[in-house]
């Protein structure tokens, strides 16, 4: 995350309303658009990382595989 990245901001509908900077979003706790990204091996099984202390949501819990926020005007 960059210093100053703008997110899209979604209404209940996941439609977009609104453009602000993350960290704004994430004060207000707005809903914002992610990208989540599940692995499994062979036999149905998922891969888990351990969060970091350092995180801001959910520090030391387990977590999916791999997400992240879009950015304003990402569309690939």
């Amino acid at each position: 995350m960059s210093a100053g990245e703008q997110v899209d901001i979604l209404n209940e509908r996941g439609e977009v309303v609104g453009t602000m900077s993350r960290e704004q979003a994430e004060e207000e706790n707005h809903a914002t658009p992610n990208v989540l990204i599940f692995l499994f091996n062979s036999l149905g099984q998922t891969w888990k990382q351990l969060r970091p202390m350092s995180k801001n949501h959910y520090p030391g819990r387990w977590d999916i595989t791999a997400c992240g926020g879009v950015v304003n005007g990402q569309d690939d």
